[in-house]
């Protein structure tokens, strides 16, 4: 199976925030519970109850925000590998 790429319009502060992120009737039927579909997928769909205080992101989170672009020139010098990088990111951005 070939990888990919979701891209999101603003990284999420926390788990609550989150688009991959859904409320289900907890256990005891007298709270919620918060599943991350983002870590259920990269873990084969074993569900992942999140236990998060709002304003934090957990360590093992998928998401990550998008690389920054590298500078190009150097001292007079094309950086061909800079160039790519930025080409690159130009791509998923469309």
């Amino acid at each position: 199976m070939s990888r990919a790429i979701i891209v999101l319009d603003e990284m999420p502060a926390d788990c609550y925030d989150c688009p991959m992120s859904r409320m289900f009737e907890g256990s005891d039927f007298d709270s919620f519970d918060l599943i991350c579909n983002a870590e259920k997928m990269k873990n084969k769909f074993k569900t992942i109850v999140i236990d998060y205080e709002r304003g934090q992101k957990p360590s093992w989170c998928p998401i990550k925000p998008m690389p920054e672009r590298k500078i190009e020139w150097d001292e007079d010098e094309p950086s061909y590998y800079a160039m790519g990088w930025n080409e690159c990111l130009e791509e998923i951005e469309k």
